[in-house]
């Protein structure tokens, strides 16, 4: 770092993007003052030389790191954090809108995480709004999801009884958000909301399976891709062998819509 700005201008991209670096090593091992300071340090001298992508960064990492150290509206953290928000959503510079979105997607899954029922319609709203006019990320791998391995019986013919559902399918979904990073890669992943009537255990291998996914990088300035998924735990309609009854199918299959462009769906 101090071989990089002796030969460089305090506000040279190069510089600022390794103090934001910097600031990310403090911030992991806790030191949250000192990374707060230098998040600030690099947006003045960012601002001060229209290094707007520089800027826009060191904004949102102030607001996400006071996110991440708050416990409830009642924690000063908190408070940080939406103040440090709304200052950047205040921001009216074109070269800053990838970040002023971010910050209102922060801003909503604050409010989520912290009671706030109302705001899952907006964030899923801020999420599609987001999305609307850019790319498709595209997604280069994704692990296969790993549900509980079938007994056999379901696949048998014969017996009503190989024929019967012993999952409960009736209303059975959740609303998974995560963050593609400008590298690719996934984090933040979680569930955003849920049914009423959810059971089982076929929810932990999904998000496992989600933060394993790669994504081709973004573009450099990119602050990331927010994106909101709905799986629903179903099976298809059959009928039972020597009757015309509809019935669940014992195998057991996930369905996923992107909430982030598909129109919303009833819950």
């Amino acid at each position: 770092m101090i071989a990089l700005k002796a030969g460089l201008a305090p506000s040279d991209p190069r510089v600022l993007n390794a103090q934001l670096e910097l600031g990310d090593s403090y911030a992991k091992t806790g030191d949250t003052n000192d990374a707060i300071d230098l998040y600030q340090d690099v947006a003045k001298h960012a601002h001060a030389a229209h290094q707007s992508t520089s800027e826009g960064f060191a904004l949102l990492r102030i607001a996400h790191l006071y996110a991440a150290f708050s416990k409830g509206k009642s924690s000063p953290y908190y408070t940080d954090a939406v103040n440090a928000a709304n200052r950047l959503i205040a921001r009216t510079e074109p070269e800053l809108a990838p970040f002023v979105r971010a910050a209102k997607l922060l801003k909503a899954n604050m409010a989520v995480q912290h009671g706030d029922t109302g705001a899952v319609d907006r964030l899923v709203a801020e999420y599609r709004a987001a999305a609307k006019g850019t790319a498709v990320p595209v997604l280069l791998y994704a692990p296969k999801i790993e549900q509980r391995q079938l007994s056999g019986r379901e696949g048998a013919s014969g017996t009503t009884l190989n024929q019967l559902a012993v999952d409960d399918f009736d209303n059975q979904w959740v609303d998974v958000s995560f963050l593609i990073g400008a590298d690719g890669k996934v984090s933040e992943t979680e569930v955003l909301r849920k049914s009423a009537t959810l059971s089982g255990d076929w929810v932990k291998p999904i998000l496992t399976a989600i933060a394993g996914r790669r994504y081709a990088p973004l573009a450099p300035d990119n602050p990331g891709f927010f994106r909101v998924e709905r799986y629903s735990f179903t099976a298809a309609w059959t009928t039972q062998t020597g009757s015309r009854m509809r019935v669940r199918s014992p195998v057991p299959k996930i369905e996923m819509v992107d909430l982030s462009r598909d129109p919303a769906v009833g819950g």
